[in-house]
């Protein structure tokens, strides 16, 4: 018999947001813009960016992020 006392709840996207992005996507992303110069006055394009950490650390920098939908 299968052991099932290990088991996840919840969707895929939560347990991705609540495991990965604090060690992984979280960290990788603050180390991208680390190496990136940005100001108010840019606009950056969202496309296929996963859960969105990127996106919403440049919104806490204030950075307009557009999904580029109209």
């Amino acid at each position: 018999m299968a052991n099932t006392a290990y088991q996840l709840s919840g969707s895929a996207a939560d347990l991705y947001e609540k495991f990965t992005v604090p060690t992984g996507a979280g960290p990788a992303a603050r180390q991208l813009l680390s190496h990136v110069s940005l100001s108010e006055k840019d606009r950056i394009l969202d496309a296929a960016c996963g859960t969105g950490i990127v996106t919403r650390l440049l919104a806490e920098l204030s950075i307009r992020v557009h999904s580029g939908e109209p």
